[in-house]
């Protein structure tokens, strides 16, 4: 940590230590969730069933896919940063 900075209070180290253990469910979320939406695109294709809720579920999927992609890359991030750092020799 910086100096100058206050330190991180114990709900905070709580909060960044549950992040850092649900690191992976953010990745396999974000693919379930694109598997789902490519789906339901395939689905609307095949059947030609081009309706809007249909349409707007899979966007929907999709941008919650890309919310998880960001937690998975912030706690791929916050790993390397709390990571203990060895002298390069």
């Amino acid at each position: 940590m910086s100096e100058g900075q206050p330190p991180l209070s114990e709900g905070e180290r709580r909060f960044l230590r549950r992040q850092l253990r649900y690191g992976r469910a953010y990745l396999w979320f974000m693919l379930a969730e694109i598997g789902v939406a490519l789906g339901l695109f395939g689905y609307m294709v095949l059947n030609q069933q081009f309706n809007g809720t249909r349409f707007a579920l899979a966007i929907v999927l999709l941008l919650a896919a890309r919310g998880n992609l960001k937690q998975f890359r912030d706690v791929n991030l916050l790993r390397k940063l709390t990571a203990p750092t060895t002298p390069d020799h």
